[in-house]
């Protein structure tokens, strides 16, 4: 018996992506994309569902073809999910347009128990939109929610490295294949969220990144999460693109107030006025989930966030007061203790968190951390990257590294 992804991957492959047509066929064979695969050219365009360069598509997509992607998939260690399949996001079925075929390295089963929420922006961000974004990923993943975004340049990095240092899980919708790195310096931060949460795409195993490609994944990133968040762009640019998708969808959208003198502040102003929700903090995204996420939102780290500034109640003034006789002056404290750092976090491999503990705040030369661990340097230096994607040692001039003390 031909396993039936094989059938979802014709589908795929011959009719293309994002549009509403593969719905409207799928409906007409009771969702079955091996009846549609059965049904034939002729029988198609009868029904009007097709036309003839697309139903001649449909029988040029051979069996053989999709066989030889799973093949690719099996090889990468890729799953491949279909609408049927039990594991396919029940959020992202509700979608028009869904995805007939998931190829995902990694877990998905996060996004059925735990909080999803995007995050996007533009590639050319300002250092504000850099720690808005960082901090937001950060802070989503510490209070347990799953933070979704493209692993773009620029705000979707930053969000995805934010909740890699909070210890939280993270999804990446990719505009190519789940073996390409995109951007290629991401590679590093691609296999990180693989281990921690998922990279995802539509596009088959060697699917190069055209740009094209990009604007339709849009979608699966809106219709993965329960709201996104905007973090900088044009008026007219890919993230307002997914909070329209977003909105589409019956997604919540939420837009990050900017500096009226930075360019990337329009398209998150221009959301606020047509009814966004403003974050000024991260508490405005959770609270909107309480209730749904009741068992998942961890409050008490929820609490411990701050509030948005000027939150606080004014103070009545209070009445002058003579002023009091000035005390002695008190004998000097010797100086603090620097602060200590935390224990190694769980999330860790064994070589990471070796090294994690041989680092100080004095720099330390990548030699010498090599000869004390006596690993291969590709080893250790590979092992310092994803330290430093977490958030917890810091690269200096030299080859050299310190720990990096939470900002």
């Amino acid at each position: 018996m031909m396993d039936d992804r094989v059938h979802w991957i014709r589908l795929q492959q011959a009719l293309g992506y994002g549009t509403a047509r593969l719905d409207q066929l799928l409906n007409q064979f009771d969702n079955s994309a091996a009846a549609v695969c059965a049904a034939g050219p002729e029988e198609l365009r009868a029904r009007g569902l097709l036309t003839a360069k697309q139903a001649e598509a449909l029988r040029a997509a051979s069996p053989e073809q999709a066989l030889k992607i799973l093949e690719r998939c099996q090889a990468l260690g890729c799953r491949v999910l279909t609408p049927p399949d039990p594991g396919y996001p029940a959020l992202l079925r509700e979608i028009y347009s869904r995805p007939l075929v998931l190829y995902v390295l990694g877990g998905l089963d996060c996004l059925e128990v735990q909080l999803p929420i995007g995050i996007v922006g533009t590639r050319h961000n300002s250092e504000y939109g850099r720690r808005a974004a960082d901090l937001l990923g950060r802070e989503l993943a510490r209070c347990g929610a799953v933070v979704v975004s493209g692993m773009a340049a620029g705000i979707d990095t930053f969000a995805h490295t934010g909740a890699l240092k909070g210890g939280g899980k993270t999804v990446a919708v990719l505009g190519c294949g789940v073996d390409t790195a995109y951007p290629p310096q991401n590679r590093t931060l691609m296999d990180l969220i693989a281990l921690h949460g998922a990279v995802v795409s539509e596009y088959p195993p060697g699917t190069q990144p055209v740009g094209s490609n990009f604007p339709i994944r849009n979608r699966i990133i809106s219709g993965l999460c329960r709201g996104v968040v905007v973090v900088e762009g044009q008026r007219r640019s890919g993230s307002l693109i997914t909070a329209g998708h977003a909105l589409a969808q019956g997604r919540d959208v939420f837009a990050v107030p900017g500096s009226i003198f930075e360019s990337g502040s329009a398209g998150p102003h221009w959301l606020i006025s047509q009814g966004a929700i403003p974050v000024t903090c991260t508490r405005d995204i959770l609270e909107e989930y309480l209730s749904i996420y009741p068992d998942t939102i961890d409050t008490a780290s929820m609490e411990q966030l701050a509030s948005p500034r000027g939150a606080e109640p004014p103070r009545a003034p209070q009445p002058e007061r003579p002023a009091a006789p000035r005390p002695a002056p008190a004998p000097a404290k010797p100086a603090a203790a620097p602060p200590q750092k935390p224990p190694a976090p769980l999330y860790l491999g064994d070589l990471q968190r070796r090294l994690y503990e041989l680092m100080e705040s004095t720099p330390q030369p990548v030699d010498a951390l090599t000869a004390r661990l006596g690993a291969p340097v590709s080893q250790v230096l590979s092992a310092l990257t994803q330290l430093e994607v977490y958030g917890l040692v810091e690269a200096l001039p030299g080859h050299c590294y310190i720990y990096a003390k939470e900002k």
